[in-house]
């Protein structure tokens, strides 16, 4: 069965840590200096907000606006300092013990490392980074905090139970899943939200086929995202495919994203990059939700 999947690396970067830069400049201060300043308040508060984020680990959550507001009154207690902005410096420069680390796991394996990857199995290279796996009353959620303060949100949400018999205009060997929701949130260094995405789907499965019934789709900007120039390449459409002799049936929504920016994210740069929110179910009724690059 599949599972919540990734993003790529380098489009993490236009919704990570210094993705939104406020008007004000800092004062003037030398290289070493301001370093020293932006990682000692990272030092300091994402160790807090990653307490402050698991407190909630105690009860059930209703959704993801519950880690919104968590987000919100950490930035509050510890708004970031304006030396992030300094043009001077890295993420290699503030980390450079994991940037390293980073470019020999790249070289090693040939390839730039798929948050893909790290995100379905809750390992980040390097250590880089801390995963929170929350009680959700109606499906999944998972929170990321990345030690330069960034955060992706990823839910997989029942947003309507399966249909009643009566509504279901097909054989009677056929069944419905519920109506799901695959959503995954962007939260740069500032505590600013950069970006959401969501698909939307229900499907119709009899054991041997599966349809979508119902596809939605969606995307919405904000400020922390004012970087990035996105495309829409589809919105809710629909696709069935068979992958090891399975079938399966996905509503997806894919996005073209461009950002310019000086930042160094462990020496990648964003340049462009397309990816998919999907939503989808197995001919047997199970569904899933995740992200792709392409």
């Amino acid at each position: 069965m599949k599972k919540l999947a990734g993003l790529a690396l380098s489009t993490l970067l236009a919704m990570s840590a210094f993705s939104m830069v406020p008007e004000a400049y800092a004062k003037e201060l030398n290289k070493e200096d301001t370093i020293s300043v932006v990682k000692d308040y990272m030092d300091k508060h994402v160790p807090e907000l990653i307490h402050d984020l698991e407190k909630l680990k105690s009860k059930e959550i209703e959704n993801s606006e519950e880690i919104e507001k968590v987000i919100e009154e950490h930035y509050k207690k510890f708004p970031a300092p304006q030396e992030m902005n300094n043009p001077s410096i890295s993420v290699e420069d503030i980390f450079p013990e994991k940037s390293k680390a980073l470019k020999l796991y790249n070289a090693k394996n040939k390839k730039i490392f798929s948050v893909g990857n790290f995100m379905e199995k809750h390992n980040s290279p390097a250590g880089y980074g801390k995963f929170i796996d929350f009680n959700k009353k109606d499906g999944e959620l998972v929170v990321y905090v990345g030690d330069a303060g960034e955060v992706i949100v990823q839910s997989l949400s029942t947003i309507e139970e399966s249909l009643n018999a009566k509504e279901v205009k097909a054989s009677a060997k056929a069944k419905t899943t519920e109506k799901k929701e695959s959503r995954y949130e962007f939260y740069n260094g500032w505590g600013l939200k950069s970006i959401e995405v969501w698909a939307k789907g229900q499907f119709e499965y009899d054991g041997k086929n599966v349809k979508a019934i119902y596809n939605d789709g969606d995307w919405k900007k904000y400020v922390g995202g004012t970087i990035l120039t996105v495309d829409e390449r589809a919105l809710g459409k629909i696709r069935n495919f068979s992958e090891e002799k399975e079938k399966y049936c996905e509503v997806y929504t894919r996005l073209r994203a461009e950002g310019i920016i000086g930042w160094k994210y462990f020496g990648i740069t964003l340049n462009t990059e397309t990816f998919e929110v999907y939503v989808g179910s197995t001919v047997k009724g199970s569904t899933y939700g995740g992200i792709n690059e392409l």
